[in-house]
């Protein structure tokens, strides 16, 4: 197993203001700028009775969507028990929070896209704001894991079989599938399992028995918590058949925690 490292400059993005919305986020142990926020959706359902179809396929209920940068890279997950929401309301003073916890905090399916430079994260509450309310309130903390470090990690060879092991840093992986894909015109699908969370790993990468690069297509992933155990699954396609690789795995390693506090007004339009 061979390990590169790779520290790339730090960073420090600019205040957001759009319209009727100003945000201003700060982090603590960090510069008070490093993560901009933004709301880039609202949704406002209200609940009709004797109506069984579901507005916009969704429940009855006010949604804000938040969307958190960082230049760069380097948002590694989100630490929900951490995070809270203090106040969700309009501008008439409503609460839209109900005593329930389904529905009524932060949304189910938090995404972390392009290489960790956004979080897109949704406040939900079950609540609907009141006739003739022009604006909403939300106010909070949001804490996630930042890095700014980068560990690079190769495996030896790994014969691509059900259960061969793969020791390339950290996170032990293994082999769980070999195969035609199910779908698609792929000559093999490889799904790789870990047993534990797999949030620092930053990218996966196949190399021939020489070290040069494979192409690849990522596929599905999957991760089930279940009586105190955690099984991730990551899925991989290739156009040609390989019974053997190198596996190049990148870490984000240094890992702080980032606590970013919002209190933010958005209008709803009417």
């Amino acid at each position: 197993m061979t390990k590169d490292r790779n520290i790339p400059r730090r960073w420090i993005a600019p205040f957001f203001l759009v319209g009727t919305l100003m945000i201003v986020a700060t982090a603590q142990a960090a510069p008070p700028s490093e993560i901009d926020v933004k709301v880039v959706g609202v949704r406002a359902v209200a609940k009709v009775e004797g109506l069984s179809t579901a507005v916009f396929g969704t429940s009855a209920g006010t949604d804000v969507a938040l969307l958190f940068s960082r230049n760069g890279g380097g948002i590694i997950s989100f630490d929900e028990d951490a995070s809270s929401l203090e106040l969700f309301a309009d501008d008439k003073g409503k609460s839209l929070l109900g005593d329930s916890s389904f529905n009524n905090g932060f949304g189910s399916f938090p995404v972390i896209e392009d290489g960790g430079g956004h979080l897109l994260l949704e406040l939900e509450a079950e609540g609907q704001a009141s006739p003739g309310a022009k604006s909403l309130h939300a106010k909070g903390k949001v804490v996630v894991a930042v890095s700014e470090v980068t560990e690079t990690y190769r495996s030896g060879k790994v014969s691509l079989v059900e259960d061969a092991a793969i020791d390339a840093g950290p996170i032990p992986f293994a082999v769980s599938a070999v195969g035609p894909p199910e779908w698609g015109d792929a000559a093999l699908s490889v799904t790789l399992v870990a047993d534990q969370k797999i949030d620092e790993v930053k990218s996966i990468h196949f190399l021939d028995l020489q070290g040069q690069p494979i192409e690849f297509e990522s596929g599905s992933s999957s991760s089930m918590s279940m009586m105190g155990t955690m099984t991730v699954t990551r899925q991989f396609t290739f156009s040609e058949k390989i019974d053997a690789v190198l596996v190049e795995i990148e870490y984000w390693g240094g890992l702080r925690r980032v606590e970013v506090p919002f209190d933010l007004t958005v209008g709803i339009g009417f």
